[in-house]
């Protein structure tokens, strides 16, 4: 007899923007210090004063933006029942060397749960600020295989 299937906990999902706070408030702590030192020595008015006070208001506000997103994850996902969007409808057995080829057959419909997606606007995957426009085309096409940037 198979185990019963569980579902991840919550940590799962919450765990990396717990890092991102964290390691966000030891940028804050840090910012902050650098600020005061800079003061210091250059007084209340410098170009280098600025960007580092524009640089820690930046971070605060990043701050604020994972924290509300933790806050809610915690508060809206927790239960896995909630995250369930609707049920298998059709799944069949996964085939390999699907018509004599070394295609991997591995396909399924599901019944959407209408209640679950009022809310929903969009197919958006947020990557964050992690990577650059440029950064994101070369690893949609790495070999330069189409530029996307060239228009006729």
């Amino acid at each position: 007899m198979s185990p019963p299937l569980t579902q991840p906990p919550i940590t799962t999902s919450t765990r990396p923007i717990l890092n991102a706070v964290s390691a966000g408030f030891r940028d804050v702590v840090k910012l902050s210090d650098e600020l005061a030192q800079l003061e210091l020595i250059h007084g209340a008015e410098s170009p280098r004063l600025e960007r580092k006070q524009r640089a820690l208001k930046e971070k605060n506000e990043t701050n604020d933006t994972l924290q509300a997103l933790f806050d809610e994850v915690k508060a809206n996902w927790q239960d896995a029942n909630g995250r369930r969007l609707g049920a298998v409808d059709w799944a069949p057995e996964i085939s390999v060397r699907v018509d004599d080829c070394t295609y991997t057959r591995d396909i399924a419909t599901f019944v959407v749960d209408k209640a679950k997606l009022e809310n929903f606007t969009a197919n958006i995957v947020d990557l964050g600020n992690q990577f650059t426009a440029t950064q994101l085309e070369d690893r949609f096409w790495p070999n330069g295989v189409a530029d996307v940037r060239q228009r006729d």
